[in-house]
């Protein structure tokens, strides 16, 4: 009986001595899975910032697309607009160097032409211009 009882108290033994290591082994898994639980939960936590990272920079790209295409547009207009103020910009260059030729018939025009006729006004007119060509002084050729 004794040597029964000596080797279940074996048997016994050796089960207990894997329980202890399963256990301790179990631990160590459990302890390792936490680690890896904590590795996740921080893994995810970046990548929801990420996301919203991510979101934050599309909502402005947008923005600066669309602030962009506004840009486009009020250049295109500023563009016409360059366009137009050229052109006037010539026209007043234009006027400005006859102005004094202009003045100087309109003058004269007032002082001498009142009490003519239109057919001589006309005249006179057309002879002051050819005047102030010959002297180089610039004058709108249609005045009248």
């Amino acid at each position: 009986v004794r040597s029964n009882i000596n080797f279940r108290a074996g048997k016994l033994q050796e089960a207990q001595n894997k329980v202890d290591s399963t256990k301790q082994l179990l631990n160590a898994k459990r302890t390792a899975l936490e680690a890896m639980e904590a590795k996740i939960t921080s893994y995810q936590e970046s990548y929801k910032s990420k996301v919203q990272i991510q979101e934050e920079l599309e909502s402005k790209r947008q923005n600066c697309t669309q602030q962009m295409s506004q840009m486009m547009v009020l250049l295109n207009s500023f563009s016409r607009q360059r366009k137009e103020w050229e052109g006037r910009l010539s026209e007043v260059q234009s006027a400005l160097s006859r102005l004094i030729g202009d003045s100087l018939l309109a003058a004269a025009s007032v002082v001498y032409l009142g009490p003519l006729s239109e057919t001589y006004r006309a005249k006179i007119t057309k002879t002051w211009i050819e005047a102030c060509n010959k002297l180089n002084v610039e004058v709108d050729p249609e005045f009248s």
